[in-house]
């Protein structure tokens, strides 16, 4: 509650993220797509490893109608996207966990949404205003992430702004190799608790999952702070066994 970044749901801050898009509209960065996911899988002419066929740059309007973002942002506009032009240039940075990487957001992607068809606004874009807007200056999120930094690079430098340092940490998966999620009903902290396992013994399995400790053993978080370097985080996704409890309670 309250706070000087308030607010903090993102539901309470499409004001934010149109002030934003408004920005980007005014220097020319985005432009209304009427297609849908399935028409652009139909234009696909072959087979493509990505999830989707990235947004060829040949479907970009030659011409923007007067008032198109208007429309779109008005309440019953029309039934458009709106996508973000991306530039035609790799796009490099240090991850600290991950090493150097570098993407050509326009071949991997290519253009791509800020703001969806029903109106709902893309993650990409709250995230990059969120960060921008309370000053984040160290991003720490999963490795199944890496892939969007590049386009919220390409945001945060389109908004004038100077992108933050990043770090993407392995994921714990379960034994088929799959993250956990609560939709699969994966394993959860509140089943370690009812199982009886004590809150250091989770301390320390994390703590040895990432690297900071050589061994799984009982600790607090305070007695991790001065054994924490990035270069001792892995890289490699951690196999969960199966009956964890059991082996933090043994």
């Amino acid at each position: 509650m309250g706070g000087p970044c308030a607010p903090y749901a993102q539901s309470q801050r499409s004001a934010i993220y149109e002030e934003a898009l408004r920005r980007l509209a005014a220097a020319g960065r985005l432009f209304p797509c009427r297609l849908s996911r399935k028409d652009l899988q139909a234009m696909a002419s072959a087979p493509h490893g990505a999830e989707e066929a990235p947004y060829p740059a040949s479907l970009r309007p030659r011409e923007l109608a007067p008032g198109w973002f208007e429309e779109i942002c008005s309440v019953g506009g029309s039934a458009a996207a709106v996508r973000f032009r991306v530039d035609e240039r790799p796009v490099s940075f240090l991850d600290r966990v991950q090493g150097p990487v570098t993407e050509r957001v326009d071949l991997a992607v290519g253009d791509f949404v800020l703001k969806r068809r029903d109106g709902l606004w893309a993650y990409q874009l709250a995230a990059v205003v969120d960060d921008l807007a309370m000053e984040i200056d160290d991003v720490v999120r999963g490795a199944d992430l890496l892939a969007s930094t590049a386009r919220q690079i390409q945001l945060i430098e389109a908004l004038g702004a100077t992108p933050p340092a990043y770090a993407h940490v392995p994921l714990m998966v379960n034994a088929r190799g799959e993250k956990l999620s609560k939709r699969d009903r994966g394993l959860t902290l509140r089943s370690l608790r009812e199982a009886g396992v004590a809150p250091t013994a989770v301390a320390g399995y994390l703590a040895f999952a990432l690297g900071l400790l050589d061994r799984s053993e009982p600790c607090r978080p305070a007695d991790l702070v001065p054994l924490f370097a990035w270069e001792r985080i892995g890289r490699a996704d951690w196999v969960l066994p199966e009956d964890l409890a059991g082996e933090l309670r043994a």
